[in-house]
């Protein structure tokens, strides 16, 4: 009996220091919760998580469960797992830079998000090639913050760059500055619909361009979105200012265009990113105003706050009453400091 009693109080002794199963909530916006599940019935989950107690989460919200109550299957042989849950593949070796949740961080669900908080910036250093009516080479320098909320996204960007080129007799000279800007708000009405309200400017006098202002209006749509891919159209109304130096045709005149974009981040691998945005603008009027504009970037993130960027882009604006046919394109590289 001896041996009996001491054999259970040992037993007792090392059940209770082992650490307790954890289940496992992985939410749609890339946040992960560990905790017990307390009710499933299909469409809400009642999860009781260990850092921000009882919570009551919609399915639509969950990207994943995994409850510790299931017995999982051993193997011998570990099977690599791909990021990509709709037949893409991939490698999630690097823990810190492997989905877009770790390079564009959300708050964590229950946490309490302020104005001030939860910034990140990027400043980026570089040269950039231009060409349409004359070729140019520039220095350039970009600002982009970018504050993420539960439901809110606001970006600020800034680019500026000072245009050259070579004479035939050896001679460089300056042909101009060039300034742009941009303010960005979006509000998610659910994981897959938002609000997007953005405002432009672009100030480029090398390439004949005063000042253009454009205002946005839109409603986007999630068409996709992984670990390590989201894919979103957007489109509505715009408004749009131009005022060209060459041309008094356009000179100050706010026109109501349409507009239609994708935008797309995508982690190829560990630590490479790439982005696309294009957008087709379209004024409403009888007039055949057409503009095209937009660009593919890869960015190789060497550490979480040093990357390497080359970004290709183009824009082309058409409109045959105002003898107006720009085509214009850029090829940049830098090099980007995360802070």
């Amino acid at each position: 009996m001896r041996k009996s009693g001491a054999f259970l109080a040992l037993a007792t002794c090392l059940l209770a220091g082992a650490p307790a199963m954890a289940d496992t909530v992985m939410l749609r916006n890339g946040d992960r919760l560990k905790g017990k599940i307390i009710e499933n019935d299909g469409r809400r989950v009642v999860f009781d998580s260990q850092r921000y107690g009882r919570q009551v989460i919609d399915s639509a919200e969950i990207r994943e469960l995994v409850d510790e109550s299931v017995p999982k299957v051993e193997v011998e042989d570990p099977v690599e797992v791909p990021i990509f849950r709709e037949g893409w593949r991939g490698s999630a070796s690097h823990p810190g830079l492997s989905t877009i949740n770790e390079i564009e961080p959300r708050p964590a669900a229950g946490e309490e998000v302020s104005l001030l908080d939860h910034w990140n910036h990027k400043l980026v250093f570089g040269f950039m090639s231009q060409s349409a009516q004359i070729t140019s080479s520039s220095l350039r320098a970009e600002y982009e913050g970018r504050w993420r909320g539960h439901e809110d996204e606001l970006r600020l960007r800034m680019d500026i760059s000072r245009a050259s080129q070579i004479e035939p007799d050896g001679r460089r000279i300056i042909t101009g500055d060039r300034l742009s800007g941009e303010t960005r708000f979006r509000h998610d009405f659910d994981p897959t619909y938002f609000g997007d309200i953005t405002a432009r400017y672009l100030h480029d006098r090398a390439q004949g361009i005063d000042w253009r202002v454009q205002q946005f209006i839109g409603l986007g749509y999630r068409y996709l979105e992984t670990e390590t891919f989201r894919g979103a159209l957007i489109a509505g109304p715009m408004m749009r200012t131009d005022r060209y130096l060459d041309n008094d045709y356009t000179n100050s005149r706010s026109k109501p265009f349409f507009f239609i974009s994708e935008e797309l981040a995508w982690v190829i691998d560990e630590g490479i990113v790439l982005r696309h945005e294009f957008s087709l603008q379209r004024a409403v009027q009888r007039e055949r105003r057409l503009t095209l504009e937009g660009g593919v970037e890869v960015e190789f993130l060497v550490r979480r706050w040093l990357a390497f960027s080359v970004r290709a882009a183009l824009n082309w604006d058409v409109d045959p009453n105002a003898g107006i046919d720009r085509f214009q394109t850029f090829v940049s590289a830098g090099v980007g400091i995360r802070f």
